[in-house]
């Protein structure tokens, strides 16, 4: 018969025999974030980016027990545990949800939803591992918490939405050179997730909650949310309302609720996830062109694939589209004396091909029920695809690692975690998705030390003083005469990588 400290030593061990499996199956918990002194709690808008020296950067939005306004992280693929930075009220913002993106000049740019004074938020800057405020939310008409971290534009300028309220957001330019906003306009609901610019020099979103009038007709979704267009100028469009009363999906509509952004894929369409509805009420995967016509749902979501997918999509250099969903899963489990069980399923990481035909869960995401300890917990995060082929994300809570302090069993502020689904290594230019001839434009990947060209469509080479090259994983590069469309290939010696996706010469 087993005493409670038996049971407890079995279950620890089933535990990491279960981690052991996931790691022949490519599953890594790379490090545990101890909400007493890292911070914790990775949520919708937190995007990990890739800097410019190949490392992972991202942020966490509650903060350390001593310092409790948040952090943010860099981790070296390959270390032990990520950097933690924590952040100081009085000069740096505070609340980061946002993570960061990489900037076409080789910063990092996030947001934080408060900062020392301010109730409505910052954007900042860190460029060289410092810190800086570029500029402070005002409120009402001038926008309240920017949970998603900017993009920046070929323009220079940041590019961004808040949610002030599940039924009030913004979308917004801010201008590097006058510090200022630039313009900013309110959109039908708040949005979480961070803006995308596609290949015909626009930008792309969602809300989780409202829609938009298109072509004259107000929107009747249920509230279920949308996608949307902004121009670098400011107009927004709304292209397409998410309905899940829709005769879409065999009539199970189009989902309900897209918390996370929009990817475009190597097709050029727009792929996203909702969190609700569809055909077994656990979310959909859907894709839509950039005009907004021909929404098809490629996937319902139902429990043994993980449900309430809340973050966004990446897409590897085979084509297949890898995401997180945040609840749910399937894994082999343990019943416990006196009945229930060791684990809880806690989301899943999942792959498919681009017509949602050959879907599949790649792994399941658990806590043990008598001691917490685990992979993680609720992966609401969108994952990043590093030019190494690997898949890094973040969990919410959970975790594998115990804490070895007074404050509890293990640490639960969340996992970073790595998966390798065999993906191949590639490059891909920053933020945009087209250039013309003559601009200049970023790219990160790896061993550009050793790089001697870059072709653009496989015609024209830019090689010689067109090339900066900043780091063996950030390089610049002129758009040399003759380039055409098609795949930008950085040629190193004896290999050569290109990037997931036909880049655009206009």
């Amino acid at each position: 018969m087993f005493d409670r400290k038996m049971l407890r030593n079995l279950i620890v061990a089933i535990s990491w025999t279960a981690l052991s499996i996931a790691a022949r199956a490519q599953f890594t918990g790379i490090y545990t974030f101890n909400p007493n002194y890292d911070g914790c709690c990775a949520y919708y808008g937190d995007v990990l980016a890739q800097d410019t020296n190949g490392n992972l950067a991202g942020t966490m939005p509650v903060g350390a027990w001593a310092t409790p306004y948040g952090s943010w992280f860099n981790y070296a693929p390959g270390t032990p545990a990520p950097i933690i930075h924590e952040l100081q009220s009085s000069s740096q913002a505070e609340d980061p949800y946002s993570g960061f993106t990489l900037g076409i000049d080789g910063n990092l740019y996030g947001a934080g939803t408060h900062i020392g004074g301010s109730s409505y938020g910052a954007l900042f800057q860190i460029s060289a591992g410092v810190m800086t405020t570029l500029y402070k939310f005002t409120g009402r008409s001038g926008g309240s918490f920017p949970y998603a971290p900017p993009v920046q534009a070929p323009d220079g300028n940041l590019y961004g939405v808040t949610y002030d309220y599940a039924g009030t957001g913004y979308v917004y330019q801010y201008g590097m050179a006058a510090g200022a906003l630039g313009w900013i306009h309110a959109l039908p609901a708040g949005s979480r997730a961070p803006l995308i610019l596609a290949n015909d020099g626009n930008l792309y979103g969602t809300i989780p909650y409202g829609g938009f009038t298109i072509n004259g007709v107000a929107p009747s979704n249920n509230n279920c949310g949308a996608v949307f267009q902004v121009t670098l100028n400011g107009a927004v469009t709304g292209i397409y309302n998410i309905n899940a009363s829709s005769s879409n999906n065999g009539g199970f509509g189009d989902g309900c609720h897209p918390w996370g952004p929009v990817m475009q894929a190597a097709d050029g369409n727009l792929y996203a996830t909702t969190n609700s509805s569809g055909a077994y009420a656990g979310g959909t995967l859907f894709r839509v062109a950039l005009n907004g016509t021909g929404l098809t749902v490629i996937h319902n979501f139902q429990h043994d694939d993980g449900t309430v997918p809340s973050g966004g999509l990446v897409q590897d250099a085979n084509g297949y589209l890898y995401g997180l969903a945040s609840q749910d899963g399937w894994i082999r489990n343990l019943p416990l004396p006196g009945g229930g069980f060791a684990f809880t399923a806690a989301g899943t990481l999942f792959k498919t091909d681009t017509t949602g035909a050959n879907f599949s869960r790649l792994y399941t995401f658990y806590k043990s029920n008598p001691t917490q300890q685990g992979s993680g917990v609720s992966p609401f995060a969108t994952p990043i695809l590093h030019t190494n082929g690997a898949i890094y994300g973040l969990t919410e809570h959970g975790g594998t690692g115990p804490s070895g302090n007074s404050f509890g069993t293990y640490d639960n502020g969340g996992e970073l975690f790595s998966y390798n689904a065999g993906s191949p290594r590639f490059v891909s230019v920053v933020s945009q998705r087209r250039a013309r001839i003559g601009n200049r434009i970023s790219i990160i990947g790896q061993g550009f030390l050793n790089a001697t060209a870059v072709t653009f469509g496989g015609l024209a080479t830019a090689s010689g003083g067109n090339l900066r090259v900043v780091s063996d994983n950030f390089m610049s590069v002129v758009v040399p005469l003759g380039a055409k469309t098609g795949l930008v290939t950085v040629h190193e010696g004896s290999v050569s990588y290109s990037t997931p996706y036909s880049f655009t010469i206009y």
